[in-house]
Order: structure tokens, then C-alpha cells, then sequence
């Protein structure tokens, strides 16, 4: 954990934010003992915690409740406020959702994520598309691996620098759009 830890002093030395993003969930407390990726890297590194729930999948309050239930007080302690991501429709329709989540664990409803339908198409997080199968289908190569836009870094190699006008850019990709990740 001490070189975790003192990669991540540089980061913050480097950049004005610094998001984490943990690996699997929060609540698998059968692997905390050993956990750098999740609540154990939020502890010994002392940093805010946003639970983000995916309301796709089903359960998103059962999920959520059953987190703060399960975590170790210290753990939880840590969550500032939580997302529930990729919903779909009206939000006044889960209102209730977010008060009830709000109500039993005490953390901050952050607010809820839009279902984004493009999003299958930006390239993969991290080593599961190395086959090139998250590739969008005319950027894929021959060899099976994925093309040069579609590589990624692992997310706790990027930092990120607020600039107050970014340049306009567009995306090199194939279809010759604007990429939703590109800087505005």
C-alpha cells in the first residue's frame, strides 16, 4: 500500500483533481482485508467517497442501503454522497428513491446520471477490451487488437487540470463526430 500511496502524493502534487475510481463495489467486504482499490485505498489516503449505484442493472436502493449496512463504520464514514447512474426517463419518478437512500444511509443524494446509449461505443475502461471487442465495429484491425484511438490508460495513471478556455477539438474517430469525451 506505501507505493499506492506515494503515487498518489505525486498525482495530487501534480494536478488540481485527482479522481479515483475503485474496482468492483464497495460492499465486497470478503476482500477488504487486502483491498487497495477500494475502501482501503480511500482510508489509508484519507479522500472523500462518492458511491455510484447503477440503477440498470435493478436494486439501486437495496444496493446502496445494504453498502452503508455492510461497510465498516470507518469505511462508511468516508462516503461524502452518492449518484445513481444510468437512469432512464423522468427523474421526478425517483424522488422518492433518492430520499429513501438519503434517509438510511445519511449520505448526500448527489443527484442521477442519464442513461447515455452512446456510451457502448466509446472505447473500453481497461484491460477487458484488449481483444478489441468494445472497438466500434469500423475500427477494429484485422489482428484483433484494438485500434490507436480505442487504447486507454488505466484510470490511475490520468490526471486532470482544469483549464479555464480548453481548445476546441474534435475526435479522431471513424465516424468523424464530436466526441462526447473530447474538451468542450
Amino acid at each position: 500500500m506505501a507505493f499506492v500511496r506515494d503515487s498518489f502524493a505525486r498525482l495530487k502534487d501534480e494536478a488540481d483533481i485527482v479522481l479515483v475510481e475503485g474496482a468492483g463495489s464497495a460492499s465486497e467486504v470478503n476482500l477488504r482485508a487486502h483491498d487497495i482499490a477500494n475502501m482501503g485505498f480511500a482510508r489509508a489516503c484519507d479522500v472523500p467517497v462518492v458511491l455510484i449505484g447503477d440503477i440498470d442493472r435493478g436494486g439501486v436502493i437495496a444496493s446502496s442501503v445494504g453498502t452503508k449496512a455492510v461497510v465498516d463504520p470507518e469505511d462508511a464514514a468516508l462516503i461524502v454522497g452518492f449518484l445513481v447512474n444510468k437512469f432512464r426517463g423522468d427523474p421526478a419518478l425517483f424522488t422518492d428513491g433518492m430520499a429513501q437512500i438519503a434517509e438510511a444511509t445519511g449520505w448526500q443524494p448527489l443527484g442521477l446520471i442519464p442513461y447515455f446509449a452512446e456510451a457502448r461505443t466509446l472505447p473500453a475502461e481497461d484491460a477487458l477490451a484488449l481483444d478489441g471487442a468494445r472497438c466500434p465495429p469500423k475500427m477494429k484491425h484485422a489482428s484483433r487488437s484494438p485500434c490507436r484511438s480505442c487504447r486507454t490508460l488505466p484510470i490511475s495513471t490520468i490526471s486532470i487540470r482544469w483549464t479555464p478556455n480548453p481548445p476546441l477539438t474534435s475526435c479522431a474517430c471513424a465516424q468523424a463526430r464530436r466526441c462526447p469525451a473530447t474538451p468542450i
